[in-house]
């Protein structure tokens, strides 16, 4: 009997669940059966729940962990993500029954002891879990806990779940959602609640947008209230009742906590430029307003000729443009807000209609396909919104230009006055946005060649001795470059004809950023925008599609005549500053400064950080943290985003872990580092090597502690503030190098938003930033690519290289080695290859050291301790050989090696202390976590190496057998958050000659006392000499801080 056809794709029917046990039955035998029953009674599934469950009950059955496998991969089965797993709901109504009465005889009930042992579980777990850090498996001990209350104490649980119910009320909110969807959890062992029930299930429906299935299931509740025990709910009919207003999409009787979205879409209809195919704007507006509402938010449509409309646009929470058809008055719309708005812009798009705008990199718009125009089918696209508004990454949910060009956003001044443009300089610079070549008129229909206008525009300017320069001359169309020269432009000339999207975006984009002056001209057929309209724009004409000699000179002589005004322009001729002339534009932020210091020089800092903000500096330090902040994300944080790290030091300085981890931290981010000194101080390097910014006096410094003991500390703080501003206007000087001499470059990589990633770069040169625009998918189809082919150096990988690495890295000086600082998002991806086929072709090896962002070294510790702890699977691959042995013996360690029972290995690590720990076996994934398998299905994890009485200075993970990324994606960041200064693990299989070298070296030369860079650099080398085809040496991937050591030791 085959499974029944709807499995997976809805729930199943009483009978199909039997049947589909009966073939379940049928196909996996009986163990399998009888570890479902058991696993019945939660209400989602781990891997390793499920495990603890057979060895709790099922232990007779042996340790073979296949059980685990014929019920978590089975088609009763649905895979949730991340490692979680849930049974069909009638499934598991079976399930429990058979259980029920298979075990009808025991003493104490079978599914209440399996109740136990799941609130023992969340129990543990819980202490393990932080909701921070992983809030799926937050959610999951919390449903689990409702789960075992509802069938230890169904009374209790149907009480406390009424309660919350009750709490929620009728708010319609998150938690409300969530305690909706948590009625299927417990319904199995509250069935004797079905009126409870069905109150959440209803809710659960509001709250999800489903109004209509949501009022029919409180209306069949009656008008009577609910009771469970004291508590009593709101009679289910009132309830459905009262939710009905609040879906309206209109925003008459609007309340004022309601948000606004101003919508900014086309009027009529146009035709998709790709396949010439009705686009209705006016039919796509109410579902729009439609999905909007789902969220509880009030639509706008944006109109710039009403008087309000800018406020509007700088007040509305939410800012949503349909970039359909490239809408000319939408391009424009749309440059107005992300010059105005530094966040909360969303962009979507009908799927491939919005060529044109090539200021927007592929991955920033979401695209939806064109929806039917049946009340069903508009229904299904305001889902579709309502989804995409509420999803991560939200495009463009910071403006580019902010980001690009670290402004200030702009401000009202009720009391201020219109001020007049700034002079004109002694030579002005414009900037030209124009098509150019070909382009057809969208009115006409005629092929237009606006070289020709570019030409007169060329030469009227400079007779009027401004200079030229054309947007793509030197920069791309949406470019950090472009973008400054749009902002510092003396003089914007636009030419409007047939309408380019990038020219009109452009345009909105200048106009929200600079009050003027702006020159704005169009071919006499081209029909402005209703936006434009009120704009003067000088209009020429053109017979054929080229300009004759008759046009060009009247083109000419009105281009003169009205430089002629533009040079007498004092008043703004944005339509932004001439709606709100209060209005100041945005503006460049001023330097940002981290203070790092040591508690003990509180009040020399102070003064200080006042002074520094009296200056118009943004200062960040410890004191402007709260109690509930993550203190070491936030301060990592603020280092990272700071211009400068202004270092407050004296003697106790060089003896404080954490002063001195930022001042690390800052010279690898390559930040300007200024010393500020309290008193005379010989360490550490880093800063005794740097100028100081205290004064001198009669050829000597001058500390802080001089000024506090002479009476003048004031003064002296503040001639220190301003000899700090004075040296941020400086050029900055570049980075010290390597200790080692060589040339190494530092590269802080982390994703933005969907579609770009941020790249900064120190090295010898100074600072670059890079913007990398990549789409997202085809990313991820690549990456799933490069980790099931061999060898890793194909196609995939040329691919990935193309979307992530900026190409202007190449052009930089060589370096002989990378130190990379990851985003969450970035460490999955090859860095240590790509680099490789970006700079060398793959014909050399790039040593490269990661670090997890936000991750500060301990850089004070104990000496590291000389003992070495091997486990090494029985008959497995051994990363450790005689050669290894030998020096690390021979430099004083002390080795264990473990190669029986998983359970000597675990009571070792927790019981020993060991400074180097090399575990051999096979790598596990799964729910956002890795680790390693010791043998008989014990896994060991970071949190386990975490427990240890000391944690180990340098963990070494071997793997033969990984065929996924989690292994040093996941456990490598892991360990280090842990405490483990040092980590190498594989990224893919490894084995053979290539991968003894590796190892070899690496333990020799650490063995030696070099340095872990150095090491991991010499064994890479090795590596790459036994193997250079296949790109072996990348997979093993180094974590951890460059400098570390174990002390060398004469040879016993």
């Amino acid at each position: 009997m085959p499974y029944p056809a709807a499995l997976g794709h809805r729930p199943l029917e009483v009978d199909e669940a039997y049947a589909a046990l009966t073939q379940y039955a049928a196909d996996y035998g009986r163990e399998p059966l009888l570890l479902l029953m058991h696993a019945a009674v939660p209400e989602t599934l781990r891997p390793d729940l499920l495990n603890l469950i057979r060895v709790n009950f099922l232990a007779a059955r042996g340790p073979d962990t296949s059980l685990e496998a014929d019920v978590l991969f089975s088609p009763l089965a649905t895979a949730l993500g991340g490692g979680y797993y849930r049974i069909d709901a009638q499934v598991r109504w079976h399930c429990l029954v058979m259980l029920r009465s298979l075990y009808r005889h025991d003493p104490r009930p079978r599914i209440r002891r399996i109740a136990e042992l799941l609130w023992r579980y969340v129990e543990a777990r819980e202490h393990q879990a932080s909701r921070a850090a992983d809030p799926q498996l937050a959610e999951f001990l919390d449903i689990q806990r409702w789960v075992a209350l509802a069938f230890l104490e169904p009374g209790s649980a149907a009480h406390a779940f009424a309660d919350a119910l009750r709490q929620a009320g009728d708010s319609r909110s998150e938690v409300t959602l969530r305690l909706g969807g948590l009625a299927a959890a417990i319904e199995i062992p509250l069935a004797g609640q079905p009126e409870l029930l069905a109150y959440a299930r209803g809710l659960d429906a509001l709250a999800g947008g489903n109004e209509e299935a949501g009022r029919q299931l409180l209306e069949a509740l009656g008008d009577g209230d609910i009771r469970v025990g004291d508590i009593v709910l709101r009679p289910g009919e009132l309830l459905a009742d009262s939710a009905a207003p609040s879906l309206r999409p209109d925003t008459k009787g609007t309340p004022a906590s309601r948000r606004i979205c101003l919508v900014l879409a086309g009027r009529g209809s146009t035709r998709d430029p790709m396949d010439g195919s009705l686009i209705d704007f006016e039919a796509l507006y109410p579902a729009i307003t439609q999905g909007l509402a789902r969220l509880d938010i009030a639509s706008r449509r944006f109109d710039l000729p009403a008087s309000d409309s800018i406020q509007i646009l700088l007040d509305a929470d939410l800012v949503l443009g349909d970039l359909s058809g490239a809408d000319p008055d939408t391009c424009y719309q749309l440059g107005l807000a992300l010059a105005l708005r530094p966040e909360g812009v969303q962009l979507i798009a009908r799927r491939d209609s919005w060529q044109g705008v090539d200021a927007l990199a592929l991955g920033l718009i979401h695209e939806y396909d064109a929806p039917e125009s049946t009340p069903a089918g508009l229904a299904r696209f305001a889902a579709w919104l309502a989804g995409s508004l509420q999803g991560p990454g939200t495009p463009l949910a910071r403006s580019p230009v902010y980001l690009d060009l670290d402004l200030r956003p702009p401000h009202l001044d009720e009391d201020a006055i219109a001020q007049p443009l700034p002079a004109w300089p002694s030579r002005p610079q414009a900037l030209l946005i124009q098509a150019h070549g070909l382009r057809v008129d969208p009115a006409s229909g005629r092929s237009i060649d606006l070289d020709d206008s570019r030409a007169s525009l060329g030469r009227a300017l400079q007779g009027a001795g401004i200079d030229i320069r054309r947007a793509d001359d030197d920069a791309t169309p949406g470019s950090p470059d472009f973008l400054r020269q749009l902002l510092e432009a003396d003089l914007v000339v636009a030419d409007l004809s047939t309408l380019p999207p990038d020219t009109l975006l452009q345009l909105g984009l200048r106009h929200g950023l600079r009050p003027g002056r702006n020159l704005l001209l169009a071919e006499a057929e081209t029909p402005l925008p209703i936006s434009l309209r009120s704009q003067k724009v000088l209009r020429y004409k053109r017979v054929n599609t080229h300009l004759d000699t008759r046009e060009q000179a009247d083109l000419n002589a009105m281009l003169q005549a009205a430089l002629v005004h533009l040079l007498a322009q004092t008043r703004a001729d944005s339509p932004v500053y001439e709606a709100l002339p209060a209005l100041h534009p945005p503006s460049p932020r001023p330097a940002r400064i981290f203070v790092s210091y040591p508690q003990t020089y509180t009040p020399y800092v102070r003064p200080l950080v006042a002074a520094l903000k009296g200056l118009g500096l943004e200062v960040s330090w410890d004191m402007d943290l709260s109690s509930g902040h993550d203190w070491a994300t936030a301060l990592s944080r603020m280092l990272e985003e700071a211009d400068a790290v202004i270092c407050v030091a004296g003697r106790d300085t060089a003896a404080r872990e954490f002063p001195m981890a930022e001042i690390q931290r800052s010279v690898e981010l390559g930040k300007r580092l200024i010393p500020v000194l309290v008193e005379p101080i010989d360490a550490p390097p880093e800063l005794t090597s740097r100028s100081a910014a205290n004064p001198e006096r009669n050829g000597r410094l001058r500390y802080l502690l001089d000024g506090w003991r002479e009476d003048d500390f004031d003064a002296l703080v503040a001639e220190i503030a301003e000899r700090i501003r004075t040296r941020l206007g400086a050029p900055e000087q570049a980075p010290p190098a390597d200790s080692n001499g060589q040339a190494t470059r530092q590269l802080s990589i982390r994703v933005l938003r969907a579609g770009q990633l941020e790249v900064q770069c120190a090295d010898e040169s100074g600072r670059h930033d890079w913007r990398q625009a990549y789409d997202p998918a085809a990313v991820a189809l690549a990456a799933d690519t490069f980790q099931h082919q061999t060898p890793r150096t194909g196609q995939a990988l040329d691919v990935l290289t193309d979307l992530l690495i900026p190409s202007a890295l190449a052009g930089l000086p060589r370096a002989s080695a990378y130190r990379l600082i990851l985003g969450p998002e970035a460490v999955p991806w090859p860095w240590e290859l790509m680099l490789s086929w970006r700079l060398h072709a793959l014909r050399k090896a790039i040593p490269v050291l990661r670090r997890s962002d936000g991750n500060l070294f301990s850089v004070l510790r104990e000496p590291p301790r000389r003992a070495l702890l091997v486990h090494s699977r029985p008959q497995s691959e051994a990363p450790i050989r005689a050669d290894g042995l030998d020096a690390l013996q021979g430099a004083g360690f002390e080795v264990t090696i473990s190669t029986g029972e998983p359970r000597e290995t675990l009571l070792a690590l927790t019981s020993g202390d060991f400074g180097l720990v090399i575990i051999n076996g096979r790598s596990s994934a799964g729910d956002g976590r890795a680790g390693m398998l010791l043998g008989d299905g014990v896994a060991l994890g970071s949190e386990d190496l975490a427990q240890m009485r000391l944690t180990p200075e340098v963990v070494i993970l071997h793997a033969p057998e990984v065929d996924h990324g989690g292994l040093a994606s996941l456990m490598a960041p892991a360990l280090q958050k842990a405490g483990v200064r040092c980590v190498v693990a594989p990224a893919w299989g490894t084995g053979g000659p290539a991968d003894a070298a590796y190892h070899d070296t690496l333990l020799s030369l650490l063995a030696g006392g070099e340095r872990f860079a150095d090491a991991h650099a010499g064994a890479v080398a090795a590596c790459f000499d036994a193997a250079p085809q296949d790109g072996q040496w990348a997979a093993y991937q180094a974590w951890g801080e460059p400098d570390f050591r174990f002390p060398g030791l004469a040879p016993a």
